[in-house]
């Protein structure tokens, strides 16, 4: 098909904010605005049209929800800035809505600035942790030592779709995507999961890694092999995180806090001491935002999530929790909480319908995305922070302009 240089400027574009939202994240409102500058050229020279996705509509619908959401706020400030984070909502399935008119749509560019995005980041975060270690610091190749531009979490989300990129690449024969760099680059990336110390975030690589290798051993040897890994996948699965001391602890930890808490909510929240575990206190805000979705199912309104939770630990003795403004710790319960079960449907629906999606056009890195948001919005406010919207949006944006069985070779 005939290329022209408009597309390839916007490919470009595509790549750049890939690049900077994850390297840079500082840029990413600069980089929004140069791609929707190439966006607006390229139709403008008539080498794009836009055709409207029903699916990244309902990120739209959901923005709605937030906003009516301000009519019954508390905190107009803190309503304003949410609402301002979630502009991606409406921005990216408006500005990723287009069509090539005289070639196919390639991902290749997008995959490339995220894989080098990912690596800068990556770079950034051990040789801040030397830096650390040379002051004298403590835990400097932990957690957000490790992972000092993004939230742990985020980051290996990331992660993880960067090295499903560089694979995909190999596989779509894109030049210069060589095993002398992939291979590398994907020991990295597991590097960065074990010392990044997100729980959720090993526990999605372990599943994805699982899941690669149960469909390469039913295409290679049948359904018997493929039904004997399932059964063992949890074995090994247990076993791996057993086997990681940087991980044992919490693992451990948290099976005894959720006996502990099945048993007794209430009285776990009581009992804890003030310098509660990372997963002592997600329980702790699981149990008082379930209470208050309880009473109030349509929701406490926008920018109100830390006060009424805030009220409810002090009423439970949990002064020092209250003052540190915790988030529920899972997106469900958050948005819940915030704009009631109107505002969760709306997330259902996209997490559900973006999944049907995929599977039905066998496009494996959207299946990926949209796995990752379902998975880690258990343990994870993933849609309150920039770093979550942004990304979540974009990814899922793009990867359905991706059309089954268009070539993704150059």
């Amino acid at each position: 098909m005939k290329e022209d240089k408009y597309t390839k400027w916007l490919d470009y574009s595509l790549g750049l904010f890939a690049l900077l939202s994850v390297a840079v994240p500082n840029l990413t409102s600069v980089s929004i605005l140069i791609l929707a500058i190439f966006i607006i050229l390229a139709y403008v020279k008539k080498s794009i049209s836009f055709q409207w996705n029903k699916l990244t509509q309902l990120f739209t619908v959901l923005y709605l929800v937030y906003l009516i959401g301000v009519l019954f706020t508390d905190n107009t400030e803190i309503a304003s800035k949410y609402l301002e984070y979630k502009l991606s909502f409406i921005i990216f399935p408006f500005l990723l809505s287009f069509k090539y008119k005289n070639r196919d749509f390639t991902i290749k560019w997008p995959i490339i600035g995220l894989i080098l995005g990912v690596l800068i980041a990556g770079v950034y975060g051990v040789v801040n942790a030397f830096i650390c270690q040379s002051n004298g610091g403590e835990s400097c190749f932990v957690t957000v030592s490790i992972s000092p531009v993004h939230h742990p979490t985020y980051f290996m989300t990331y992660v993880v779709l960067a090295i499903s990129g560089a694979w995909y690449g190999r596989s779509k024969k894109w030049k210069f995507f060589s095993l002398y760099w992939i291979v590398p680059y994907t020991v990295l990336g597991v590097l960065l999961h074990t010392y990044a110390l997100s729980f959720s975030g090993l526990l999605f690589l372990i599943l994805v890694f699982g899941a690669i290798l149960l469909y390469f051993i039913y295409k290679k040897f049948g359904k018997v092999p493929a039904i004997i890994l399932v059964v063992l996948f949890p074995i090994i699965a247990f076993v791996a995180i057993k086997k990681i001391p940087s991980i044992r602890g919490e693992y451990e930890g948290s099976v005894k806090y959720v006996a502990a808490f099945v048993d007794n909510p209430t009285q776990f929240i009581k009992d804890r001491d003030p310098g509660m575990s990372g997963s002592e206190q997600r329980l702790v805000m699981w149990l008082v935002s379930i209470e208050q979705i309880k009473e109030h199912p349509f929701g406490a309104g926008t920018g109100n999530v830390d006060d009424v939770l805030g009220d409810r630990l002090r009423e439970l003795g949990r002064n020092e929790l209250a003052k540190k403004n915790l988030n529920p710790h899972n997106q469900y319960l958050q948005t819940t909480v915030e704009i009631g079960f109107s505002g969760l449907i709306v997330l259902l629906s996209i997490i559900i319908l973006v999944f049907i999606y995929a599977m039905r056009n066998k496009n494996w890195l959207l299946l990926l995305v949209i796995s990752s948001l379902a998975f880690n919005s258990l343990f994870e406010s993933m849609l309150q922070r920039q770093s979550g919207i942004v990304f979540y949006t974009f990814w899922i944006c793009l990867l359905l302009l991706l059309i089954k069985k268009q070539p993704e070779t150059e």
